[in-house]
């Protein structure tokens, strides 16, 4: 560290293992061993001065901060240790406050090596700590003087270990150091001629200085470097103001790239996907999407929104859109909005070309290679090259080999052409889809080499400088993700295609191998459009200014379609609408309004509320006030008009038609020929200030005086009449339409005679007393787009998704998964609390008997406290649960010990008033088998049952108020003892100030033993331990069967996840449907969350359904058949590979073995027995079926390939011989595992195979 930031080359260093101080100026330099006792004056006289504590928790940080020191290193303890480690997080934030610097935090993480006896557990605890220690950080200093970022681990150098005084860890040292006080030896200089150093901290430290991570002026740098069994933290003055060669070079250019979210105030990635946005639109407020921005948006939501292929959050790919000062602002802030980095460049000019020519702007493609500091490898393509279900990113970038070897060229690969384009035969490439490491001497480079003549653009520029005869050579990407040129490809081209090159709003694809594409393009762009109409439910979709973002358009399925909407109303297909209803309206019609505006994703269906407003003036300010900011169109309807269940057309093509041209402002319909009445009116956003000038000017008046000052604000031209001849496709009025009771037909409907509006007012009043006599449940109500204003989140809270991604509904039903974290707990393993809040999500959200409807305003919450796993919290995401990040409600500290410590922490809920009217909470125990318990929601099922006797509080329904949370924080001091129930049973007191209602009995039935058959009947709630407790009774028969089969079913919805490239998440248990065979299974430990596949080779119809109903037992593995008959062993070895990167196990059985059906055959009780056995180290297991003859070997017809072989399996496909045969394939693969790895295990049980194929069974 001295010798770097002195500028020496070689520096003769001691070795200490104590605190230290070294001082030193360009004069001096002063190393002091031993105690904290450091001169208060010492840093008056020095240039730097660096301090170094020897595990810091023995010395008090105010010392630390009165050193004033410019490197400050505290080492923590080796172990992890959480009061230590929180008072390291706080120090770290006290010192950069009063040191009065711009700092700037790193945390860096390396996997554990197991020195000093510390798990692999431990390190995950203390990275976590320090992770959350950074999130603090940030959340307090609230300034710009200090932020906080994570580097990704891969971007640092790890060398070998090496010995001090004979021990086993990596310290900070040259691999040729002296060791102090013994004397220097003769040339054991820092920094040997030979470059063998191997100083990790000096290497490290020199890294996060390099401008990559260290992207603008900073006094100070904290950096976390958690390298082997050492942590230190390091805070440095820097007193050098270049950032190295490259980068004073380009100092110019790379002040004028700024990104959104900046790279300083978001975690920064290493990878990115990078599409260009360009162009000469700038200025234009225009909300209409030309193709360019189009394709960009549909990157946004394949990379960041769509399930099938967004990238993973905690992954280390961005995704950025690279724009200029000419870009559309609007294109540029819908792209922002989507969550997209947006990076501003300067415009690459070409020389002597015309602004308008076709590739005057592809050049600035050139500035992605200008984002060298930023990025280690970017992946761009063409806003045209869409990858509609299949994500790109991990398979391409695993491309791009490591970087030890410094030599090598930066790298640069492209998909050459298909046969027919321009560059096929020349073996050129197409530039619509690159990966490259960028690099800013290749960003002069290929400036440098534009053309005056532009010809091609920058795809000209970029085949004659990466070019297979010169210095900068080019490597081939596989074909698939580059597939053009659709109308001429094959079926199996198409179906092989990951990446297609299309223009697919213009041309149309005519093939029948190729016209399925377009629907999915079509459903890819309606499912963005589904994102952005939801945000301007919620006002959120706008600019900064509060103007309004442009929507993409809602696509039809098929082309003939589209093309009439593009080319007939093109001028209105960008618009949001939406339709509003008023009043009461049934179940049904609300469905069937849903069903108008969610075609296509073409509109949102709001409702003004329940409450009738009766009057016009009522209905015109609420619309002009709540819907016309956000939304182009209104489209009014009342509470007597029926919706077309099967509309013939897209509202906007009807618009389109009713409103021919841009001044249309409202629009009525001659629903009624006797009065002259409409039942619906259709309103334009450039309504909305005549509107609210009538509504002042009309307070008090008639309804027909209302309507004539309505109508008499806009102009012929503005106000459209139509016709009561053409056909409205989307609604139509009950009862029909007769002279009689036609004002009966809808609350939009204008009359002007006195006698008719004397009537509507009856018939309204009957209507009125009629609804209030009705029951409506809570789960009727269709109010979850409802616009909401909401409070501020409490201190310490966090929503996921958020409410913008995700609205929050009104009501939730919530379960609390809280605790220490758990040092033991392996990332593929649920413990029971966890697996216990899997299974309420699929309950709520999966199961068939407890389904909450999505068009309900109820949702599924787990509140979760800091430190709950990360792998259980993104396993309860995938199911679809909102998680609520919450602080442990922490009391006494002896109680956070005790078993009932964290349940006070379930008090936090009573803290969401404004987010939730209602909650129902319930224990992770009690399990609805038979019956929902949302009527508790609505409050129709709470009533007294018993006069007396205190509450159990497995299950609540409540009313969060912020009085309540204050009222039990406060009463929690006086009722320590059995955790939360005591201090609710003490607050809510029948007899206090804040008495309680009694649930029914039926929604927690417990002590199931001692319940009658007819409580177990009447039961809707069960409370009860099925994973450990046997049901004995005639009563209770059937209770464990149901909850097994409801286990069984979420496995598999969760083993479809990994088979469809879901995150590789940990899955519940197996669970059979005998407690016997359960508690047995549960013996076997962790095998029970073993994930398998079966793969099987050149099988019959008879086989493969064999094998499948065996992998669908209890939903315990997925059966993969590949019926090729001649497959070869790279290629069935290329299949494990892949099933690996998602399973525990791969079955590998003989195409021969016969399945032993007779019985169960359970894959936990099989590999739980090879992990008695053979431990946690088993790589591949087998059986003796057979012995061959000729070479008295054993050989297995089967074998269980674990998932820590993949390594192993990656490099021995990547170098196979392709000489070689199937047999010595196999055999060269298991001879890499000794003889603890692979294993025998006796003859098979399960199946039988014919020894007469004992040569070709697989040999261990």
């Amino acid at each position: 560290m001295v010798y770097w930031l002195r500028g020496i080359d070689h520096v003769v260093e001691h070795y200490y293992h104590t605190h230290a101080s070294y001082t030193f100026s360009h004069q001096s330099d002063l190393l002091e061993l031993g105690k904290f006792n450091w001169s208060p004056h010492v840093n008056q006289s020095s240039d730097i001065l660096l301090g170094y504590i020897h595990e810091a928790q023995n010395v008090p940080w105010e010392r630390a901060i009165e050193l004033e020191a410019d490197v400050f290193i505290p080492s923590t303890n080796y172990h992890y240790n959480k009061v230590f480690h929180e008072q390291m997080i706080w120090g770290v934030y006290e010192y950069a406050m009063k040191s009065r610097q711009d700092t700037t935090l790193y945390w860096y993480a390396t996997p554990p090596k197991g020195q000093h006896g510390l798990s692999t557990d431990g390190h995950r605890l203390r990275n976590g700590m320090m992770r959350g220690g950074i999130d603090e950080i940030n959340r307090m200093s609230n300034s710009s003087t200090m932020k906080a970022f994570v580097l990704p681990s891969d971007v640092f150098s790890m060398s070998g270990h090496f010995l001090r005084n004979a021990g086993g860890d990596s310290h900070y040292q040259c691999a040729y150091l002296s060791l102090y006080p013994e004397p220097i030896q003769s040339g054991k200089l820092k920094t040997p001629e030979t470059k063998d150093c191997r100083d990790l901290f000096n290497y490290n430290l020199i890294q996060v200085r390099r401008p990559r991570f260290l992207r603008s002026t900073r006094t100070a740098l904290f950096v976390f470097p958690w390298i082997a069994a050492i942590a230190v933290l390091v805070l440095v003055k820097l007193h050098s103001s270049g950032t190295g060669d490259s980068t004073t070079r380009h100092g110019e250019l790379l002040s004028q790239i700024h990104a959104s979210p900046s790279f300083n105030s978001s975690a920064q990635k290493q990878n990115a996907i990078v599409v260009l946005l360009t162009g000469a639109s700038s200025s234009s407020s225009s909300l209409r999407l030309d193709d360019f921005c189009l394709g960009a948006l549909f990157h946004a939501h394949t990379f960041l929104h769509n399930q099938k292929t967004r990238l993973d959050p905690s992954s280390g790919t961005d995704f950025a859109v690279l724009v200029t000062k000419e870009s559309c602002r609007a294109c540029v802030a819908a792209l922002g909005k989507l969550g997209a980095r947006i990076i501003t460049v300067p415009l690459v000019i070409p020389p002597d070309s015309e602004m308008g020519h076709r590739y005057y702007y592809t050049f600035t493609k050139f500035r992605m290679w200008a984002l060298e500091p930023f990025y280690n490898s970017i992946l761009t393509m063409d806003s045209d090259l869409l990858f509609l279900e299949q994500a790109p990113v991990s398979e391409l970038f695993d491309l791009i080999p490591s970087k030890q070897n410094t030599q090598r060229k930066p790298f640069f690969g492209a998909c050459k052409d298909f046969p027919g384009g321009a560059d096929y035969r020349t073996g050129q490439f197409d530039s619509a889809l690159m990966l490259f490491e960028p690099s800013l001497n290749d960003h002069d480079n290929l400036v440098d080499l534009i053309p005056s003549s532009v010809g091609f653009g920058d795809q000209r520029v970029l085949t004659k400088y990466y070019n297979s005869n010169g210095n900068r050579s080019f490597v081939t990407l596989p074909r698939k993700f580059h597939v053009g040129r659709l109308n001429e490809r094959t079926k199996s081209e198409i179906e092989d295609g990951v990446g297609f090159h299309h223009k697919f709003p213009e041309v149309r694809l005519e093939t029948k191998a190729s016209q399925g594409l377009f629907k999915k393009w079509a459903k890819g762009i309606q499912g963005l459009r589904q994102i952005q109409m939801g945000m301007v439910s919620q006002g959120v979709w706008t600019t900064d200014e509060n103007k309004p973002i442009p929507l993409v358009p809602p696509v039809p399925s098929l082309f003939e379609d589209w093309i009439h909407m593009r080319t007939r109303h093109s001028h209105i297909m960008f618009d949001s609408i939406a339709l509003v209803s008023f009043g009461m309206i049934s179940d049904q019609e609300v469905v069937n309004r849903n069903v108008v505006a969610t075609t296509n994703q073409q509109a949102i269906h709001e409702h003004g509320g329940e409450k009738p407003r009766k009057l016009l003036i009522q209905k015109l300010k609420y619309v002009a006030e709540s819907m016309l900011d956000r939304y182009d169109w209104v489209w009014v309807w009342g509470n007597q008009v029926t919706a077309t269940k099967e509309p013939k057309r897209l509202l906007l093509d009807f618009l389109g038609e009713v409103a021919p041209d841009d001044g249309v402002r409202i629009v009525s319909f001659g629903d009624c020929k006797e009065s002259g009445g409409t039942a619906t009116l259709l309103v334009n956003r450039g309504a909305r200030n005549a509107i609210f000038k009538v509504v002042k000017e009309s307070k008090g008046k008639p309804e027909a005086a209302v309507w004539d000052a309505l109508t008499s604000r806009f102009t012929a031209d503005e106000h459209l009449s139509y016709e009561s001849a053409k056909r409205i496709d989307f609604y139509s009025t009950m009862p029909p339409f007769r002279h009689e009771s036609s004002i009966a037909a809808g609350i939009n409907r204008y009359l002007r005679s006195n006698s008719q509006k004397i009537m509507l007012r009856i018939i309204t009043l009957v209507v009125l007393i009629t609804f209030s006599l009705s029951v409506i449940t809570f789960t009727s109500k269709s109010t979850s787009t409802r616009r909401r204003t909401l409070p501020p989140l409490p201190e310490g809270y966090e929503f996921i998704p958020s409410h913008n991604l995700r609205p929050i509904k009104r009501n939730a039903v919530l379960t609390l998964l809280a605790g220490a974290p758990n040092p033991q707990q392996p990332a593929l393993i649920l413990d029971d609390f966890c697996l216990l809040a899997h299974y309420q999500a699929y309950s709520f959200l999966h199961g068939k008997v407890t389904p909450l409807d999505p068009n309900s305003d109820v949702e599924f919450v787990v509140m979760v406290t800091h430190g709950t796993p990360q792998h259980c919290i993104e396993g309860l995401l995938s199911l679809g649960a909102r998680i609520i990040k919450v602080p442990i409600l922490q009391v006494d500290e002896s109680q956070m010990t005790h078993r009932y410590g964290y349940t006070f922490s379930k008090f936090q809920m009573w803290a969401l008033e404004g987010f939730y009217d209602t909650i129902v909470t319930h224990d992770g125990d009690l399990f609805f088998l038979n019956r929902s318990p949302l009527d508790l929601v609505s409050g129709l099922a709470w009533g007294p049952d018993f006069e007396t006797g205190q509450f159990d509080s497995a299950i609540i329904a409540l009313e969060p108020t912020m009085k309540d949370y204050r009222g039990l924080l406060e009463t929690v001091p006086k009722a320590l003892g059995f955790g939360d129930q005591r201090v609710l049973t003490t607050y809510y007191n029948s007899k206090g100030p804040r008495p309680y209602t009694i649930l029914p009995q039926r929604y927690l039935t417990a002590r199931l033993l001692d319940r009658t058959k007819e409580e177990i009947d009447a039961a809707v709630g069960f409370h009860w331990k099925f994973m450990t407790n046997k049901l004995t009774t005639t009563a209770t028969a059937g209770l464990f069967e149901k909850w097994a089969r409801q286990m069984q079913d979420l496995r598999r919805i969760q083993v479809e996840k990994l088979v469809n490239g879901g995150k590789v998440l940990p899955v519940v248990p197996v669970v059979p449907e005998s407690f016997d065979e359960w508690e047995k299974l549960r013996s076997y430990g962790e095998a029970v969350y073993d994930t398998v596949a079966i793969l099987s080779f050149g099988v019959g119809p008879n086989t493969a359904t064999e094998r499948s109903d065996v992998a669908k037992l209890y939903s315990q593995a997925i059966h993969v058949v590949n019926s090729e008959t001649s497959i070869s062993m790279a290629k069935i070895l290329v299949e494990v590979e892949k099933a690996l990167d998602r399973f525990e196990w791969v079955w590998l059985p003989h195409r021969t073995v016969v399945m032993d059906t007779t019985k169960p055959i359970l894959f936990t009780q099989i590999i739980g027995e090879f992990k008695k056995t053979g431990g946690n180290k088993l790589a591949l297991v087998g059986y003796t079926d057979c012995q061959d003859t000729q070479s008295g070997a054993s050989r297995s017809g089967s074998v269980f390939i674990n998932r820590s072989t993949r390594t192993h399996l990656k490099d021995y496909i990547s170098n196979l011989d392709p000489l070689l045969s199937d047999v010595e394939i196999w055999e060269g693969f298991a001879a890499r595992f000794d003889s603890v790895q692979r294993q025998l295990h006796g003859k098979s049980s399960f199946y039988s195979v014919k020894t007469s194929d004992c040569k070709s069974l697989y040999l261990l």
